[in-house]
């Protein structure tokens, strides 16, 4: 049995609820349409968001969950599990999308939904890191516009019906 000096309760132990951050999951969660353009949605969002120019100093401030992650992981370990317990339950409802938009045909069959996935966050919480050592709210929103880019090469092949 653990001793208490090594042992790391999980957030969910605790009696605690850990979620990904809402403006990440909630429009996603609530979106009818196919997967893709649903995540499309909460990029656009969020660079709306951030790249406001009456917040021009929102995004040189960061990502909040990754300057946590960056700053406190290598000190904190229970810290770190919970940050990480927050990037997975956001990995996890982008693969979940992805992986319905497989199961109705809008998104290619080749495409494994958790490897994109945690691309996909990995590459806003980079381009949150790059946009905010440049100070650099277009920087953000270009970025944020190629990963849509890509995204949108994960659509399936729309069905050809043959001519009789």
């Amino acid at each position: 049995m653990p001793t208490r000096a090594n042992r790391s309760p999980t957030p969910r132990s605790r009696g605690q609820r850990v979620r990904a951050p809402t403006r990440w999951t909630g429009p996603l969660a609530s979106y009818t349409g196919d997967p893709i353009s649903g995540i499309q949605k909460v990029l656009k969002i969020v660079a709306d968001e951030f790249c406001d120019e009456r917040l021009v100093d929102k995004v040189e401030l960061g990502c909040p969950l990754n300057n946590l992650a960056q700053e406190m992981s290598p000190l904190d370990e229970r810290f770190r599990r919970r940050v990480a317990i927050v990037f997975e339950s956001w990995i996890e409802s982008f693969a979940q999308a992805l992986e319905r938009g497989r199961e109705d045909g809008s998104v290619r069959r080749d495409v494994d939904a958790r490897k994109v996935s945690t691309f996909v966050v990995a590459a806003v919480e980079g381009s949150f890191g790059l946009a905010k050592n440049a100070k650099s709210a277009p920087l953000l929103r270009e970025n944020l516009e190629v990963l849509t880019d890509f995204l949108e090469s994960l659509r399936a092949a729309p069905v050809r019906r043959r001519r009789r």
